[in-house]
This record gives structure tokens, C-alpha cells and sequence, in this order.
């Protein structure tokens, strides 16, 4: 397990430079507004909690699933064999922040059995010949719930295709492969048990993720104060960087 409290986001950068060029498959939104929105927002999160994006991904075969409620599992092809993590990430919820954010993230490493599980799942579910939902008749948008983002590329291909809120479809046929998959996809990754792991270590009084739930936490008047100086010295920092 690898723990990170993420200090500094100056490496993430909008113009990152694609190591290969592969064919880029988006879907086709029906809101100009929307093109390439959630492309940009798994590229931008991901770079937060330490992660390549998959356009330069080397390997024959590699798949990541993510969603706003914060969490990211991946599987990748590695010679005859497949290997994976599990990520779990919060933003510090602290209004003094502003404009920046602060990542407190952990890196979970799948085993081979479980890498290897999941990567049957994906081949014996429709996952990744579902189209997107923008493409999916009946399926609905909206502003809350949680949106999950699934990700894939081989030599040639980059493909991304989102998903918002599958348990509120009534029961649409396609969203119910979406819930199914990513049910059992948690249940192979053992999610309960790192969910509960990565909580009792969060470092932060409040937090939040992309789903817009927010969760405060009782804390004593000294560490109130210890996390704001914290926060006043992240805050300066981030503002010397950018002059």
C-alpha cells in the first residue's frame, strides 16, 4: 500500500504531452458544452493522486473505472499476466483552501488472483461495447448522484465512455449492466475492506469528494487549529508557486 498526502499540484498540467499517438475515442454529446468534460476531469484528478493517463499507457491492455465518489480501480496487462490497484482520494473540504485543492490519497495493490479475476469479468461482461449514455436511448442526465467513468486503451486505441447515476435509470437494461458490473468489480477488489482502511486514515477534519456529499468530523480545539496552520501554509505555498 502506498499513502500519499499530496502537497503540491503544479505537475499536473492541462498540456501534458501524450508519450504515443493512439486514436482518441470520445463520445458524441449532445451538448457543446459537455464535449470532453469528463476526459478532462479523470485526466486532471487522476494526475492529482498520482496516476499516468491512459493515452500513454504502454501496455496491451489496460482498463480503469472511476467514479466522483472517489474511487479508481485498474487493471493492466503485464507480459502473460495482469496486475491492478485500487485508489481511494478526498479533497480537503476546508473553505480556506480556496481556489486551490488538497488531495489526501492511498494506493491499494491488487493482487495477481484479483487482477486477474477482474480482468475475466470485463471479458466475459458487455463493458466495453456499451456506448456511452449520451448514446443510450431512455437513459437519463441530471446535476446530483455520481457520475462513473470507464477508461480503456491497447497499442492503437484510447476509448472513454460515462455514466451518470445507473441507480437512478429505472431500471434501464443498460444501466443495470453498468450497477452489476461495478458491484462485483468492488466486491473482487475487496471495497469494504479499503474503504474502511482509507477512512480511518484520512487526515482532515472535513471532506469531500467529486459527488458533492460532504463529511465532518468531531475534532479536538488543538487539532482544529493544527489543520488550519496547515492549511495557511499549503495555501501560501501553492500562491508562491504560481508568481
Amino acid at each position: 500500500m502506498k499513502v500519499f498526502l499530496l502537497l503540491t499540484l503544479s505537475l499536473c498540467l492541462s498540456g501534458q504531452v501524450i508519450g504515443q499517438a493512439k486514436r482518441i475515442h470520445l463520445p458524441n454529446y449532445r451538448l457543446a458544452d459537455s464535449t470532453n468534460y469528463w476526459q478532462q476531469w479523470a485526466k486532471s484528478n487522476e494526475c492529482k493522486v498520482g496516476l499516468e493517463p491512459l493515452e500513454k499507457s504502454p501496455h496491451p491492455f489496460h482498463f480503469r473505472i472511476s467514479s466522483t465518489g472517489g474511487e479508481i480501480i485498474e487493471i493492466w496487462q503485464q507480459s502473460e499476466t495482469f496486475q491492478g490497484t485500487f485508489t481511494e482520494w478526498v479533497k480537503d473540504a476546508d473553505n480556506d483552501l480556496r481556489p486551490f485543492e488538497r488531495f489526501y490519497f492511498q494506493h491499494y495493490a491488487l493482487d495477481t488472483s484479483q487482477a486477474v479475476a477482474i480482468s475475466e469479468l470485463i471479458k466475459n461482461s458487455a463493458i466495453l461495447q456499451l456506448p456511452s449514455d449520451e448514446s443510450i436511448k431512455g437513459w437519463q442526465q441530471g446535476f446530483d448522484g455520481v457520475e462513473i467513468v470507464i477508461q480503456y486503451s491497447d497499442n492503437k486505441n484510447y476509448y472513454l465512455k460515462n455514466y451518470w447515476t445507473p441507480s437512478s435509470q429505472n431500471g434501464l437494461a443498460e444501466a443495470q449492466l453498468v450497477q452489476q458490473f461495478q458491484s462485483k468489480l468492488l466486491e473482487l477488489a475487496n471495497a469494504t475492506i479499503v474503504r474502511k482502511s482509507f477512512r480511518d486514515n484520512i487526515p482532515f477534519p472535513s471532506f469531500i469528494n467529486d459527488n458533492g456529499v460532504a463529511t465532518i468530523r468531531a475534532v479536538s480545539y488543538e487539532d482544529y487549529w493544527k489543520h488550519k496552520r496547515d492549511v495557511y501554509r499549503y495555501v501560501r505555498s501553492m500562491k508562491r508557486e504560481k508568481e
